[in-house]
């Protein structure tokens, strides 16, 4: 079973079955009349075995995102603002009126802080733009400590920038959780709001290989307002502890992102901490070089193909090909500031896109011979094999990730020679794309009838 498809229902609907034409190798009208014969012995078999198929059942079941494009992927942006950490701070009054608040949840994470990014102990920081990783992950601020006033904003892709928070306070002698001072103490019974801030946690979701910007916005030191500090000025770091109350896997990462806010350059990284919790993945970051970076992306689908030499046979092993493409997108990123220290008219383009893509046929379980075609090239001097695995590596251009447009011809015993494309959605498939790490099946032994459910 697919490790993404977790459960699964049944909708019942008319079974579509799939007609694609038969090859130039030969058009007779008998050879027409047999391969349509053949394909619909295979789907009556597909429904009788598996159930009827919904108009609306896809068979990619890879866990890929829609890859990043030249094109604007604003509307396949998520970013919502979620709880922030909870610390459980308790108040507490003496008999001279001294507060004091003390931290009960998430302490091992906040006392991994100060020993990754001690106060004035410096570090080396990179300007840097994270990317989106193929899950989506959350953006949680533990704690701001330095001198100026800002806004926390980040920015997805082509989305409008989110404003976090606002802090607004200039007291850079305590650390600050979810903008309380932890041990802080006042004088009378009033709360010192001024100390506080909400700062809430933030999910993103986002197109594999999203640029992602996180920036210090309206810096002011109660003087005069600076530029303001991107991504650049700061470091990520391995965290030892994970937090509490939040969304997390067994398998989730979690990092530390230290930011410097320019007060005397003190380069300890601690002015503003986040913590970054990964679903499995954190964002990776991309070196930024006078406002240029490049994102690397990454897909691979594993296509599993049926031959039809058989019209009840669905171990879906015939064929068995990896098909990836490496793609690099060189960034040029401009800003201008107002006046005010916010940043405007912000663009961010692609300059160059450099493009590789290859095939591996991983394993062959027929007898039958076949070209095989994926984009714009055909692959036809690969032997037929009847359950052998092997590694056979082929430099291909034009394959779509989003369209799957790969097919091949199958030679028949009786001399025909039939086609088999991608099926559309609600047809019997005879090529499925799964993700590369799932096995195929032995020979003859049918794929799990979960594979072919839609999701309740």
């Amino acid at each position: 079973m697919l490790k993404h498809l977790k459960s699964y229902g049944f909708v019942a609907a008319a079974a579509a079955v799939v007609l694609s034409g038969c090859s130039s190798h030969d058009i007779t009208p008998d050879a027409v009349v047999l391969e349509q014969k053949q394909k619909q012995d295979y789907a009556n078999n597909f429904v009788k075995h598996y159930g009827t198929i919904d108009a609306n059942q896809t068979w990619d079941f890879t866990s890929n995102k829609v890859r990043l494009g030249t094109r604007a992927a604003s509307d396949e942006i998520l970013i919502e603002t979620v709880d922030g950490l909870d610390w459980g701070v308790e108040e507490t009054v003496d008999e001279n009126n001294k507060y004091t608040y003390t931290l009960t949840k998430n302490l091992d994470l906040y006392n991994d802080v100060p020993k990754k990014l001690p106060e004035k102990v410096r570090h080396t920081g990179e300007s840097a733009i994270l990317v989106a990783p193929s899950n989506d992950f959350y953006i949680y601020p533990i704690s701001c400590q330095g001198a100026w006033s800002h806004d926390f904003c980040i920015k997805v892709g082509d989305a409008d920038p989110v404003k976090v928070y606002h802090k607004f306070w200039s007291d850079y002698s305590k650390p600050y959780v979810n903008g309380m001072a932890t041990n802080y103490s006042i004088k009378d019974s009033t709360l010192n709001v001024s100390r506080r801030a909400e700062m809430p946690g933030v999910h993103i979701y986002a197109p594999t290989g999203t640029p992602v910007e996180i920036y210090l916005d309206k810096l002011n030191n109660g003087n005069a307002p600076l530029a303001s500090t991107v991504t650049g000025s700061a470091i990520v770091l391995k965290a030892d502890a994970k937090p509490e109350g939040v969304p997390l896997n067994e398998n989730s990462i979690v990092e530390y992102i230290g930011i410097e806010d320019q007060y005397d350059y003190d380069f300890d990284y601690n002015d503003m901490v986040l913590c970054v919790v990964g679903n499995p993945d954190t964002p990776p970051t991309e070196k930024i070089e006078d406002e240029k970076y490049t994102v690397n992306t990454n897909v691979t689908k594993r296509y599993m193909i049926e031959d039809l030499g058989a019209t009840d046979d669905f171990d879906f092993n015939d064929i068995v090909v990896d098909v990836t493409e490496n793609v690099t997108y060189t960034h040029h990123r401009t800003y201008k500031t107002n006046e005010a220290g916010e940043r405007t008219e912000i663009t961010d383009i692609i300059t160059n896109t450099a493009k590789s893509q290859k095939a591996v046929i991983r394993h062959l379980g027929g007898t039958l011979p076949f070209t095989l075609k994926i984009g714009n090239t055909t692959i036809s001097d690969v032997a037929p094999q009847l359950d052998v695995d092997v590694n056979i590596s082929k430099n291909i251009s034009g394959w779509n990730p989003d369209t799957n447009n790969i097919s091949i011809q199958v030679e028949q015993t009786s001399g025909a020679v039939f086609t088999v494309q991608f099926p559309k959605a609600g047809e019997a498939p005879m090529i499925i794309a799964v993700d590369p790490d799932q096995q195929w099946m032995p020979e003859r032994q049918s794929v799990p009838n979960s594979w072919f459910y839609l999701p309740e």
